[in-house]
């Protein structure tokens, strides 16, 4: 569904920065707070910041170099943003983003959060973050959607759905209903539903799911298995392959794996193949593993029940 507040793209930036400015005088952040937003990742201006030398040299024309304590951030402009039809290479240099900050003032550069203006600040991050930073790549979707769906459909569509169901139809659900997945899932080279692997998996993901800080497992291992953090609309039982056509979420018999192996998932069908796990807290740390690596890096060593 659409996003329709702040809290709901970045829950963390509307509590520390969008909730705290308005309840508290700018001067008690103990620093100036340039009138911007962040273009990277902090991984990234702390990797900058580390080595200024880097920056330096991506400088590019229309950019403008700004510190934040230790850091060197390049300020940018939405007017610096590359039309998705532009051709820059070979020709214009591209601007270095890792690193850089999109100006959210009538200014150009410089302009800081204040007590008189924060709350124009406030409302110019939202806007941002909602609309302002995804306005190009809308824009492309829109084209596309009108290449491939007749116009005379799409205002059909816009009389008989509203945005957000919609949105559904294209981006899938954000709830999961465990039980519903476990009803929809198939199992395949020898898996039964009472096979002890098979209720050590469940066991695991309904864990996952009755945990506040663990339930956000449940999208990242429907993401790692079918390819999508989302479920379509009408539930598992509309799940699809490759090809488009219907395929059911699948738990395979991992005869090929070693017990100490971590599962393998083939996103194009749906499937998950289990190694012949000996205990439910093996099986449980492998799968713990297996969405933590396939997040970051893969290790075949990792995943014991001990590590």
């Amino acid at each position: 569904m659409p996003c329709s507040s702040l809290a709901e793209v970045d829950g963390e930036l509307e509590r520390t920065k969008v909730q705290w400015l308005l309840a508290h005088p700018v001067a008690e952040l103990g620093f100036e707070m340039p009138f911007s937003d962040s273009l990277g990742s902090d991984d990234v201006r702390q990797d900058s910041g580390n080595n200024p030398g880097n920056s330096h040299a991506a400088t590019g024309a229309g950019s403008h170099w700004a510190s934040s304590g230790s850091l060197p951030v390049f300020v940018r402009r939405t007017a610096d943003r590359v039309p998705g039809d532009a051709r820059v290479w070979p020709g214009d240099e591209i601007l270095q983003v890792g690193a850089a900050e999109v100006t959210l003032g009538d200014g150009e550069f410089e302009e800081l959060v204040t007590d008189e203006n924060k709350s124009e600040f406030v409302k110019r991050l939202t806007e941002w973050r909602l609309f302002g930073a995804i306005e190009h790549q809308i824009e492309a979707m829109a084209v596309g959607l009108r290449r491939v769906v007749p116009e005379s459909v799409l205002c059909e569509l816009r009389s008989l759905l509203p945005p957000t169901e919609l949105a559904r139809l294209l981006s899938g659900l954000g709830e999961i209903d465990v039980d519903d997945w476990e009803r929809h899932c198939a199992y395949a080279q020898g898996l039964q539903r009472d096979s002890a692997v098979v209720n050590w998996f469940w066991r695991t993901v309904r864990d996952w799911s009755t945990s506040p800080d663990e339930v956000v497992r449940l999208s990242q291992l429907l993401q790692f298995v079918t390819g999508s953090a989302r479920v379509p609309v009408g539930g598992f039982s509309e799940l699809v392959g490759f090809n488009g056509a219907k395929h059911p979420f699948t738990l395979s018999k991992g005869s090929y794996l070693l017990p100490q192996s971590l599962p393998m998932a083939h996103a194009c069908i749906c499937t998950l193949d289990l190694p012949p796990y000996e205990d439910f807290e093996t099986c449980q740390a492998k799968l713990n593993q297996m969405l933590l690596l396939g997040r970051a890096h893969f290790d075949e060593a990792a995943g014991h029940a001990d590590d």
